[in-house]
């Protein structure tokens, strides 16, 4: 396709103004498409009377134009798995960062029935608040709009909040399922905590917490999967979790429940391994779990990471914490249990550093492009970013040419590994 001088064709998210004519395609697995004007046949185009070296540089330099740079160049190198076989770079729109409510952290997201988003915060006054003004253990709160132009209003808990928070602890994963919110609480109750699952089928302005609990030197679940808007678009008619040990962070587990048993602890399962055919086994034992998801180099810090359901190109993302608030894993796998293979791995990421730590980073299915390549990151941190922070990023996908047979290959490795090699 052919761009006409003085409009804009749509590349990787944004729209790209034609200095001259340009070609458009979909080069180097960037996620491109032409919109607005353009030159309907190839004859009318070779009328343009542009030479051969006219036309290969202008094509150079238009390409260019489009294409983002690999934001790969400073990924640190013991990065725990291979390069994945679909996104070949993400980009990091550091220009886009905006920050709210500075002082609250965590802030894990789901988006719900009312097509609000809905997150939780930490020690702090949540939106409209600081670290002081309005402060609460736990909170939640609402996020209507889009990432540019959202407004956020504390629901349960914070300043100037629509309903008084009744408990506390601390909340790393978020679901809505059928119109009813959940999340997986922290206790906070010792060393290690306990955690237990809380709900509310009003959209925030009531919780409750199960009386049962999940050990914290067994499992402790942390963070929900989340798919599309209130649990749209699922693989199945489970509902799946991940989590730690408590003192393991290295090491992360999965749980599986059936959506209309949430509440019943009786009926989760722990994910062991996969079985012979490469299927996924599970068992009722939590002793007898497996892992999904093991990295050597991460931080001694208590915190599941995050996974959202890309549907746009298919795979599963998931970010964890590798260390400061510049340490962060970006990874992402064809099943909720893997194989994981890394989109980013950073030591220094942002420049914010390796001082204090790095907590929560995620990506809202609802602020993901239908098409996949962008995305939006919720992030929280220690320091200079406890607080809402929103970022835009951008993927470049490798040519389908190449996928077929990397995937493979990750496959076949995986299926070839015993479950009981997978075992603790």
């Amino acid at each position: 396709m052919v761009g006409k001088v003085g409009t804009s064709v749509l590349c990787c998210g944004r729209w790209v103004a034609c200095a001259t004519m340009v070609v458009v395609g979909r080069s180097n697995g960037c996620c491109h498409g032409l919109r607005k004007g353009h030159l309907g046949s190839w004859g009318r185009f070779r009328r343009g009377c542009l030479t051969a070296r006219w036309l290969i540089l202008w094509f150079a330099l238009n390409v260019y134009a489009c294409s983002p740079p690999s934001q790969n160049d400073d990924q640190d190198p013991r990065a725990p798995y291979p390069p994945s076989p679909v996104i070949q770079s993400i980009r990091w729109h550091f220009e886009s960062l905006t920050r709210r409510a500075q002082g609250s952290d965590l802030w894990p997201v789901t988006w719900a029935s009312d097509d609000s988003l809905y997150t939780s915060w930490g020690d702090g006054g949540g939106f409209g608040g600081t670290d002081r003004s309005g402060r609460v253990s736990l909170g939640f709160a609402r996020i209507r709009g889009a990432p540019t132009d959202f407004t956020g209003t504390n629901v349960w808990g914070g300043k100037n909040s629509e309903h008084t928070a009744t408990f506390g602890g601390k909340c790393a994963g978020m679901l809505s399922v059928e119109g009813t919110l959940y999340a997986w609480i922290n206790l906070q109750d010792g060393t290690p905590p306990d955690c237990a699952l809380a709900w509310s089928p009003d959209l925030g302005e009531t919780w409750r917490r199960s009386s049962w609990r999940f050990p914290g030197e067994i499992f402790c679940p942390e963070a929900f999967l989340n798919f599309g808007k209130d649990y749209a678009g699922a693989r199945d008619e489970y509902v799946y979790s991940y989590g730690e040990t408590w003192g393991n962070s290295k090491e992360v587990g999965l749980v599986r429940v059936p959506k209309g048993r949430i509440m019943d602890q009786a009926a989760y399962e722990y994910f062991v391994g996969l079985d012979s055919m490469g299927k996924p086994a599970w068992t009722s034992d939590a002793r007898e779990r497996g892992r999904v998801f093991v990295d050597p180099d991460g931080r001694d810090f208590n915190m599941s990471p995050t996974v959202v359901y890309n549907s746009g190109i298919k795979r599963y993302i998931l970010t964890v914490s590798v260390g400061g608030p510049g340490g962060l894993g970006v990874f992402d796998a064809p099943e909720p249990w893997g194989p994981w293979t890394t989109v980013a791995y950073y030591k220094d990421w942002g420049g914010f550093g390796a001082a204090g730590e790095g907590l929560l980073y995620s990506f809202p299915s609802k602020w993901i492009s239908p098409d996949g390549c962008v995305m939006w990151c919720v992030f929280s941190a220690t320091g200079e970013l406890d607080s809402f922070n929103l970022l835009r990023c951008e993927l470049r996908l490798r040519e389908a040419s190449q996928r077929q047979p990397r995937a493979l290959a990750l496959q076949a490795e995986e299926n070839s590994e015993s479950g009981a090699k997978r075992r603790r």
